[in-house]
């Protein structure tokens, strides 16, 4: 129900429910509901009141309508009302608030119903009121006595910050004006249609598909105006256009899409193809520099190899030139006359440097093995040297683990072997004898070990048993004196015990037992047998017990039920005469409840009318509606009715009429004017003077009936006045009080 008011928590332009509050209705005497964000949440069993609570507060003080059917949200009535205000109260009328507090930034509006309802008249009259003041803050529902305030006094209280209604439409116009600003009358009443539809108990359970949720709405709100209809068509025309245009640009977006997609392909494959030639050509540039490194190194050596050969054709030339000269002296030499055989030579000496390169190859191959195997020779050299630093060094430590475990000869005789695996395979045996040898000394050194802890342990054995004989002899020997201390405690303790008796009786207890009384095994028979004696006088005492707090239980009982009856503000009852008939079913009021005190009645003046009229019977005398007498046949009471006003002072100098209820303040005050009231009912003798009143009451506590004279009781007023029963109802509670303390003392007593 809240979400009405609270569509939108986080908006500071709407009203939002803040608080609610039940005062004496129902089982509630004083309930603060608090609203968390707008939101209620009522949990609870089956029958704790969240839903009549709710039914007390939305839509109804929103509705102003306490008609049976606008109040209940369940399928089957609860009532009426009046069963709300009454239900959990034996009281004959009964005031009631409901409340609901709203805001809006600092605003505060709060909407409330006071509920008076009647026993008499099985009715309950509500009055609507509105108000900018929060309850318990600027707006005080309960009096100083913690009694509902009437509606003069709420009236007062709300002065000019609202106003109590006069009729439901009234409230609902009010309500509407503030919380649903610009809503009409149709659509108010709509909106509470709607709550009191949706509120429905297990709705949900209901609605199984959509459309049966719509039936619901339906039926809930009211036919829509035409002008309404016609402004939603047109916004519905207006989104199908709108529609249509969406289709096309989604139709155009698509072709867009279409063409972005054929044009980004294309892109791709030109990047594509521009990338292979970027790729193409780093690596064809990559080629060209190592080309062009090439070439520059072998530029380089080719330089280098120039100016060698250039340096080589200089000295050629000049070896030419010398040559030359050499050439043209030889000529005149014979031997250039010899030169038929110099072709010859010079086949000869070609064939030689052929022969001698082939011999300079085989001769630098040769050197190359030479030094190869120069190279072999000197690892092997070295390896044998580490081989036999090694050899040296393992014969060292051989040596000295033979001379640790005696075997030097046989050490000595592996060296001195020819070949070396003849002298391991004699070391090997000689250490598998020695190995077997040692398993052998260590087995029986082991088996010697445990020979002496056998030994060991039968000695401790046999010392244990020597030492457990001793103990057993000693102890023994304390047992039998322990047996006869033990039998002498006994003894004095049964008596010590027969003795300390008192609820059973000393004598009674020390006659029964056996002289003496050491023996447990005479003992327990006879305690058996008193055991049982006792067992039936406790039967009998405990059964008188169980009467005695059943009676104190059942005291203790009706003083909390009447203790709860008065802490929940039960009006005092007025002690009936025996003979007078019961007044169920008859509309109107007793006196007492319809006044109140004036302000300027003192108490003490209050303590004496009132005796006087108990007295006088007047006090708890009936007032009918409208004033009249009626006693049917059958029918034993006294009745009060409007009669002509008396001359001087009457009773409505100290007590005015109440206000509510079915009797009016006009017929109250008929009937008190008609009652005289004198300083005391004796002065004047036993016959008043003429023109005086027949019935006349004393603010001495005296009263006159005719010829009769009288005095009330000397106590403090009860029932006349909202201070003096609040005044009566806390001395009650204290007296109830008192007498739980003594009935639980009682009962402590008789459990213990």
């Amino acid at each position: 129900m809240t979400d009405v008011f609270d569509a939108n928590p986080s908006s500071s332009d709407r009203w939002r429910p803040t608080r609610a509050g039940l005062i004496s209705v129902w089982r509630y005497w004083e309930e603060v509901f608090t609203f968390h964000r707008g939101r209620l949440l009522l949990r609870g069993p089956n029958g704790s009141g969240k839903s009549l609570a709710l039914e007390l507060l939305l839509p109804f003080l929103l509705d102003a309508d306490a008609s049976p059917s606008r109040l209940t949200s369940a399928a089957k009535s609860r009532g009426g009302l009046f069963d709300r205000v009454m239900t959990g109260t034996d009281e004959a009328t009964r005031t009631g608030f409901a409340w609901v507090e709203f805001r809006r930034g600092d605003q505060v509006f709060t909407v409330g119903a006071r509920i008076r309802a009647s026993q008499s008249t099985r009715r309950a009259d509500p009055d609507y009121f509105t108000t900018t003041l929060a309850v318990g803050r600027g707006l005080h529902l309960l009096d100083a006595s913690r009694v509902p305030v009437s509606r003069q006094a709420l009236v007062e209280a709300i002065g000019d910050t609202g106003r109590v209604h006069d009729s439901g439409e009234q409230h609902r116009a009010a309500v509407r004006e503030v919380l649903f600003p610009g809503f009409g009358a149709d659509r108010y009443a709509s909106v509470v249609g709607a709550l009191l539809t949706l509120r429905k108990e297990k709705l949900s359970q209901q609605l199984v598909n959509v459309e049966q949720l719509s039936t619901v709405l339906s039926d809930a709100l009211p036919p829509l105006d035409d002008h309404d209809i016609a402004t939603v068509a047109e916004g519905f025309e207006r989104l199908d256009r709108r529609r249509d245009e969406l289709k096309a640009l989604e139709a155009e977006l698509r072709e867009v899409r279409l063409l972005a997609g054929r044009q980004r392909d294309y892109a791709r494959a030109v990047v594509v193809g521009g990338a292979s030639a970027v790729i193409s050509a780093e690596t064809r540039r990559d080629d060209v520099t190592r080309s062009e490194r090439k070439a520059r190194d072998e530029l380089r050596d080719v330089s280098a190899e120039a100016d060698r050969t250039d340096a080589e054709l200089g000295t050629g030339e000049q070896r030419i030139a010398d040559a030359g000269v050499a050439i043209e002296a030889c000529k005149d030499s014979d031997a250039y006359r010899a030169g038929a055989a110099l072709a010859d030579l010079r086949t000869q000496a070609r064939r030689l440097a052929e022969i001698a390169d082939r011999q300079r190859i085989a001769a630098a191959a040769a050197r190359s093995a030479s030094d190869d195997a120069a190279g072999e020779r000197d690892a092997a050299a070295a390896e044998r040297h580490t081989t036999a630093a090694n050899l040296e060094h393992a014969g060292r430590d051989l040596r000295a683990a033979g001379q640790l475990v005696g075997g030097d000869g046989v050490v000595a005789d592996a060296e001195g072997a020819a070949d070396t695996d003849g002298g391991e395979h004699l070391i090997a045996a000689w250490l598998g004898a020695r190995r077997t040898l040692l398993a052998e000394v260590r087995a029986a050194l082991h088996d010697h070990e445990q020979a002496v802890l056998r030994r060991s342990l039968h000695e401790e054995h046999a010392a244990a048993a020597e030492d457990d004989l001793r103990r057993r002899h000693d102890d023994h020997r304390r047992a039998l004196a322990d047996a006869a201390d033990a039998a002498a405690r006994y003894a004095a303790d049964v008596d010590r015990w027969a003795s300390g008796c008192p609820v059973i009786g000393p004598d009674r207890v020390a006659g029964a037992l056996p002289r003496p009384a050491d023996d447990p095994d005479r003992v327990t028979p006879v305690l058996a047998r008193l055991q049982s004696d006792l067992a039936r006088d406790l039967a009998v005492a405990g059964r008188d017990l169980d009467v005695e707090e059943q009676a104190a239980a059942q005291e203790r009982d009706d003083l909390l039920h009447e203790r709860a009856r008065w802490e929940h503000s039960a009006l005092p009852e007025v002690d009936a005469p025996p003979w007078r008939t019961g007044r169920h079913d008859l509309a109107g009021a007793p006196l007492w409840m319809l006044v109140d005190p004036v302000a300027s009645a003192t108490s003490v003046e209050v303590d004496r009318l009132e005796a006087a009229l108990t007295a006088a019977g007047l006090l708890d005398a009936w007032v009918a509606p409208d004033g009249s007498v009626t006693l049917a046949d059958g029918r034993a009471d006294l009745v009060l009715t409007a009669q002509p006003a008396v001359a001087g002072t009457a009773l409505d100098a100290l007590v005015v009429p109440a206000g509510g209820g079915d009797v009016t303040d006009a017929t109250v005050a008929t009937v008190l004017a008609a009652v005289a009231l004198v300083d005391s009912a004796l002065a004047g003798g036993a016959r008043p003077a003429p023109g005086v009143p027949e019935v006349a009451v004393g603010r001495d506590g005296t009263y006159r009936l005719g010829s009769a004279f009288g005095r009330g009781p000397d106590r403090p007023a009860r029932v006349l006045g909202a201070p003096a029963r609040e005044r009566h109802r806390q001395a009650r509670l204290a007296d109830i009080d008192a007498a739980l303390g003594a009935t639980a003392e009682q009962l402590a007593g008789i459990r213990r």
